[in-house]
């Protein structure tokens, strides 16, 4: 496994050093254990590499002591001479970032980096002030009843399957919102929307159990008019 990690972490290096431009994007955060943490990924024409992630400890995550670590590291990839390398500087929108972008733009060595807002969380929020809003709540929780349901009984999930390959050849997987994870929802609605044919036949086979309320669901014409019409919407916004 070190043998492993160690070619790949020449190989990215080989491949960073022979970049014109660096592209930086850095977030600070807590993790769902708790610590403190700091993240630094670098976007090349080559893709996108991660680079760092340190656990703060006790030190403030400040705008200057975010800044430092930041340089330092990019320090350590573009040397004395290269600071030109180094292109722009993506990050959220939160305040203490913007303080950050300041430091950015006032230092001799990085005043021509661009610095990029990225609000995918703000687009986030705005999805989900969206689906708060009648009737659009109402279709996304019974996305999640249809979905959940076939989570459960393995034999039910498994006729849902037979009918999918009848009509795709395949099977499909379904995918659950979560309020904070990006795109989420609009995938929620798609998986649904896109097994409509096989949920509408599925009721009609003999081994089938339907729970009382997803049957009535899968049965409503206007559920899935309503439905196409928020994907429609969704499907924009998370594109």
């Amino acid at each position: 496994m070190e043998k492993a990690y160690e070619l790949v972490h020449r190989e990215v290096l080989f491949l960073l050093e022979n970049e014109d431009y660096l592209n930086i994007v850095m977030d600070e955060s807590g993790d769902i254990a708790d610590p403190r943490i700091i993240n630094m990924c670098i976007v090349t024409p080559s893709g996108a590499f991660y680079y760092e992630t340190e656990d703060s400890k006790d030190e403030s995550q400040n705008a200057q002591m975010l800044f430092e670590w930041m340089m330092k590291r990019v320090h350590i990839m573009v040397g004395d001479g290269g600071w030109w390398r180094f292109n722009s500087f993506n990050t959220d929108t939160c305040n203490t970032m913007r303080a950050v972008w300041s430091l950015v733009e006032r230092d001799r060595r990085t005043k021509h980096v661009f610095c990029i807002a990225c609000n995918s969380h703000g687009l986030q929020l705005l999805i989900y002030d969206l689906l708060d809003i009648e009737p659009y709540s109402t279709l996304l929780e019974k996305d999640q009843t249809i979905t959940l349901f076939f989570r459960r009984p393995k034999l039910q999930y498994a006729i849902l399957r037979k009918h999918q390959h009848h009509h795709f050849g395949r099977s499909k997987a379904s995918v659950l919102a979560v309020t904070t994870l990006w795109g989420t929802q609009a995938g929620l609605i798609g998986s649904v929307l896109d097994n409509k044919r096989p949920l509408i036949s599925y009721p009609n086979e003999e081994n089938a159990e339907p729970a009382p309320d997803v049957k009535s669901i899968i049965g409503q014409t206007a559920f899935w008019a309503c439905l196409d019409d928020l994907y429609t919407l969704l499907g924009g916004i998370s594109e």
